[in-house]
């Protein structure tokens, strides 16, 4: 997840901005693990915190480029601590997409015969 902000959770007491399970889903797949959390942050959270992690076998890592501005906690009472890493080590994902071109890239699309045909 990146550039996640939450900000004003005042209308309640202990909220949390971002909370992370670790699940298994109807097709017997767990989702959930090895989440990152880069440029993360949270404002105006004055009774709470900005994280919740059910299960350190998650493997969540938090950069440390995140952000607290009036925010109670940085992570919820009884949540398993994420691992806490330089922001220089993030490293953006790229995959092959349809038709092979990395994922972005776009090509404009065939038109079927010449404008004279149409």
């Amino acid at each position: 997840m990146i550039n996640f902000k939450t900000q004003d959770l005042t209308s309640g007491r202990h909220l949390t901005a971002l909370a992370l399970y670790r699940e298994k889903g109807r097709d017997g797949v767990m989702y959930g693990e090895r989440i990152e959390l880069k440029n993360v942050a949270g404002q105006n959270i004055p009774g709470g915190a900005l994280l919740y992690v059910n299960s350190e076998a998650m493997r969540v890592t938090l950069y440390d480029d995140y952000t607290l501005d009036h925010v109670g906690a940085l992570y919820q009472k009884g949540s398993s601590t994420p691992r806490l890493a330089p922001a220089t080590e993030f490293k953006e994902m790229s995959w092959k997409g349809e038709g092979g071109e990395i994922d972005g890239q776009r090509h404009p699309a065939p038109v079927a015969g010449s404008p004279a045909e149409r």
